[in-house]
């Protein structure tokens, strides 16, 4: 039996192994002309990843200091450096995630390229960015202390951490794992929690000290004319309390007259019947 199941196991390999091959012909075959030149040549996808690479890092870097902050005191070469590689690494990812879905570049290459860019962009969440933060903040306080900014942007970053542990609950990670994929989630969601309280503190906060810009300014003739309007609206107000008191005198006092005459006029009816004598009247 043993023997049996030998060549059986064999034959089932070698199917499944021309099924995979025929397989791959046909994805490679439905491939574009330009796209499949680039999928069978490794160092053409490597270059072509770098070329594209660095020239997205010199139009961040280009655009960071000639148009985004051109009029402001931004000068340091660090933050235009981090600024452009945040932004090559994320727009890399998006070109790997076209190139993945086009059957474009080299396998092999993409995966090595989508892995170094994931943790560029992990490294540059957690340390590089969070640390120049502190340490350009420290320094603008503290009138250009180096070394005590540093200690504090070192010192800085275990709380870090742990605040993007702690977001990372919100959505039940409670692994202490060091993937990529978990560090990604986490920073992820302490992400989205930022911006929603810098997004909702701008929306109260922007129209609360912006809202005098689109008023038009108010006059001391404004103001006289629409005292005038109040004091005539006033005026007005007691005139007609006025007519409604004198109406209410007036109804109490015909109300009282239509008493007096009912009453009269009901004695009068009561006084008739004793003028008459009781046996009739005398011829």
């Amino acid at each position: 039996a043993p023997r049996a199941v030998g060549p059986a196991a064999a034959a089932v390999a070698a199917a499944i192994a021309r099924d995979i091959g025929n397989t791959g012909a046909a994805a490679i075959a439905r491939t574009p002309a330009g796209l499949g030149f680039a999928a069978t040549m490794p160092w053409f996808s490597s270059v072509f990843l770098f070329a594209s690479h660095w020239a997205l890092f010199a139009a961040a870097y280009w655009f960071f200091a000639n148009l985004l902050y051109r009029d402001y005191e931004v000068k340091q070469r660090y933050i235009q450096a981090l600024f452009a590689m945040t932004f090559a690494s994320s727009v890399s990812m998006f070109e790997l995630l076209i190139a993945t879905l086009a059957g474009a570049l080299e396998p092999s290459v993409r995966a090595a390229a989508w892995k170094v860019e994931h943790w560029t962009l992990i490294a540059m969440a957690y340390v590089a960015l969070p640390a120049c933060f502190v340490y350009t903040a420290v320094r603008s306080v503290c009138s250009g202390s180096r070394r005590f900014a540093l200690a504090t942007a070192v010192s800085f970053l275990p709380a870090f951490w742990y605040l993007v542990y702690l977001s990372g609950t919100l959505i039940r990670i409670d692994s202490l794992g060091l993937s990529a994929d978990l560090l990604i989630a986490r920073i992820g969601v302490f992400g989205v929690t930022v911006v929603a309280t810098l997004s909702g503190f701008g929306a109260v906060n922007f129209p609360f000290k912006s809202m005098h810009q689109f008023l038009r300014p108010v006059t001391q003739q404004q103001v006289a004319d629409v005292e005038q309007r109040l004091l005539r609206t006033m005026r007005l107000i007691a005139s007609k309390k006025r007519q409604v008191c004198q109406m209410s005198h007036d109804e109490a006092r015909l109300a009282a007259k239509r008493a007096a005459k009912a009453a009269a006029s009901a004695s009068e009816r009561g006084l008739l019947p004793s003028l008459v004598p009781a046996g009739g009247p005398r011829p």
